[in-house]
C-alpha cells in the first residue's frame, strides 16, 4: 500500500517530460511541404505568357507581369502590373501567291490592378490556388491593309481605341514557382477607325468613324512566380 503514493508521483513525473514532446508532435505535421507555394504578398512578382491562334493563322502574344505592392485585411494583397498584347495575321501571306497583300497586326499595352484574395485558398484547403479579381485597362492599335503590289494601289484602315473593363483569374501552382493560369475579362472598348484609299501614288481620306464594341475574352497562361 505504500507503494501507491511513489507509483502516482513516478507517473506524473513521466507525464510532465512527455507532454512537451507530445505538444510539438502536431506543429511538425502541420509543416506546409517546402514544394508548396505560399499566399501572394507584397513584394511577389508573376510573370506569365499567354500565346494563341487567332483565326486566319493570326499569332497573338501576351506577356505580363504583377507586383504585390499593399498588404489588406483577409490575406488580401493588392499587386499592380502591366501586358503587352501583340498580334500578327501569317495567314495573310498566303495572298501574296496570287499578286495581293493582305495584312493585319495588333497592339495593346494595358495596365491592371489585381486583388489576390488568399482566403479562397484557404477556405478551399488548396495551397496551389491563386484567385484574384480586379481590373484593366489601355489602349489598342490596329492596323490593316489591303493592297495590289503591282500597281501601288492599297486599301489601309488605323484604329485606335481605349478599352477598360473587369477581370477574374486564377493560378494553379504545379510546384512552388512555376503555374498555370486562367484569365476572363470584359472590355469595353472606344475607338477611332480612319480608312485611305491609294490610287495612282495618290492617297485619299474616304471613311473616319467612331465606334463602341464590347465583348467577354479568355486567356490561358504559363507563369513564373519570382
Amino acid at each position: 500500500m505504500q507503494n501507491k503514493p511513489c507509483a502516482a508521483i513516478l507517473t506524473l513525473s513521466l507525464l510532465c517530460v512527455a507532454a512537451p514532446a507530445l505538444a510539438q508532435q502536431p506543429q511538425q505535421t502541420q509543416r506546409p511541404q517546402q514544394n508548396k507555394p505560399e499566399l501572394f504578398g507584397p513584394g511577389d512578382v508573376d510573370a506569365q505568357m499567354t500565346l494563341s491562334v487567332a483565326p486566319f493563322f493570326g499569332l497573338s502574344a501576351e506577356p505580363a507581369v504583377d507586383v504585390g505592392l499593399v498588404p489588406l485585411p483577409a490575406d488580401i494583397t493588392l499587386s499592380l502590373g502591366a501586358s503587352l498584347g501583340v498580334e500578327h495575321c501569317l495567314g495573310c501571306y498566303i495572298f501574296d501567291l496570287v499578286g495581293l497583300r493582305v495584312r493585319y497586326s495588333s497592339f495593346k499595352p494595358m495596365a491592371r490592378v489585381l486583388a489576390h484574395i488568399g482566403a479562397v485558398s484557404t477556405a478551399l484547403n488548396l495551397p496551389e490556388l491563386d484567385f484574384y479579381a480586379g481590373a484593366t485597362g489601355g489602349l489598342g492599335y490596329y492596323r490593316m491593309l489591303f493592297a495590289i503590289p503591282a500597281g501601288q494601289d492599297s486599301l489601309r484602315s488605323n484604329q485606335v481605341a481605349f478599352g477598360a473593363g473587369p477581370l477574374v483569374g486564377v493560378h494553379f501552382f504545379i510546384n512552388k514557382r512555376v503555374y498555370l493560369g486562367a484569365e476572363g475579362r470584359y472590355l469595353l472598348w472606344l475607338g477611332t477607325n480612319v480608312e485611305t484609299l491609294t490610287l495612282d501614288g495618290e492617297t485619299y481620306e474616304i471613311d473616319t468613324s467612331s465606334y463602341i464594341r464590347s465583348g467577354m475574352n479568355y486567356t490561358f497562361h504559363l507563369g513564373f512566380r519570382i
